[in-house]
């Protein structure tokens, strides 16, 4: 492109040559050049000014992409954020809702434990916070998986109650103190039989032959044949209802329950689980076989599958030593 001055003088040599020998013309051809020349000039600097528009043009809208890039980019960032934010949430949640559910099961188990505790230490007259103390040693304070899901405590076995190494457990405590670390005062409570007037006696063989597994009728049975359906000296002086003796002598107990409790401990222990499951069996040992025996239990058996009533069942309260 010829530059501006160059075009000027250019112009003006060919206007001057053209009419230099018209002098009252010159006037007119200079303004005509200068309008050209002027005009030329603001048309450069319209173009100038139209590339520099275009140039802010496409900066403009390379900024305005790169600017919706970023926040696209954001919003994406943002949106994965608020997600992992919620799955993280959830993820608490069900924690949270997993350990509660863990701890209410943890608590009704402790609860149901608690209860075979505190039932089988006034049987015995034994301190409870004692048992429970032995009890949470064993058990990592009542909270690993056998004692929650199996209520097992010691013996690794699955059972359907509590009831059975609770029986179990308290009757060695109170025979061999000193095995737990304890003498036998430490061990003793003066609040003799609480926690025992809610039950009857057939109620209590119930729930202690179906905790040591062993058939309820043929306990009470025995029971009831031996001790005269509980009301004969042995069962209330001795409180010792399955007439249970050592080198002759008759035991004697503090109170009926416990008197039923080593009676069932013995049956299950010292007969059912060395084989003798039928009263026949059983009477080979425990009244060397006799047949008036037998036949004595299973008249008693009957009398009290059809109707017959324990005394403490017709309102008449056993004396409990």
């Amino acid at each position: 492109m010829i530059e501006y001055q160059t075009f000027v003088k250019k112009l003006r040599g060919l206007k001057y040559e053209k009419y230099k020998r018209k002098n009252n013309s010159v006037c007119g051809i200079i303004s005509t050049c200068n309008w050209v020349c002027t005009n030329y000039k603001l048309s450069k600097e319209k173009n100038e000014s139209a590339k520099t528009t275009n140039i802010s043009s496409v900066l403009t809208e390379k900024e305005e992409i790169k600017t919706n890039f970023v926040i696209n980019e954001f919003n994406k960032d943002l949106e994965l954020k608020n997600k992992a934010d919620e799955l993280k949430r959830q993820k608490e949640e069900l924690e949270e809702q997993k350990r509660k559910q863990k701890q209410e099961k943890i608590d009704k188990v402790k609860k149901e434990c608690e209860e075979s505790i505190n039932l089988y230490s006034s049987v015995y007259n034994i301190k409870s916070e004692v048992v429970k103390k032995i009890v949470s040693d064993y058990t990592n304070n009542f909270s690993n998986k056998d004692f929650i899901n199996n209520k097992t405590i010691n013996d690794g076995e699955k059972h359907d109650s509590f009831d059975y190494e609770i029986i179990m457990l308290v009757s060695h405590l109170n025979d061999y103190p000193e095995e737990f670390g304890y003498d036998y005062s430490s061990i003793r409570k003066e609040d003799i039989n609480s926690n025992l007037d809610n039950f009857t006696i057939r109620e209590f063989v119930n729930r202690t032959s179906t905790a040591l597994n062993v058939d309820p009728m043929l306990s009470l049975s025995i029971a009831c044949a031996e001790s005269g359906y509980f009301e004969a000296g042995i069962a209330t002086n001795n409180c010792n209802p399955f007439s249970l003796r050592s080198s002759g002598d008759f035991y004697t107990f503090d109170n009926i329950y416990e008197g039923i409790a080593e009676g069932i401990i013995n049956l299950k222990v010292g007969y059912i689980d060395e084989g003798a499951t039928t009263l026949d069996s059983i009477a080979v040992s425990y009244c060397g076989g006799s047949s008036s025996w037998i036949n004595l239990v299973e008249d008693v058996r009957y009398d009290l599958e059809n109707g017959r009533t324990i005394y403490d069942e017709d309102n008449m309260k056993l004396t409990l030593r």
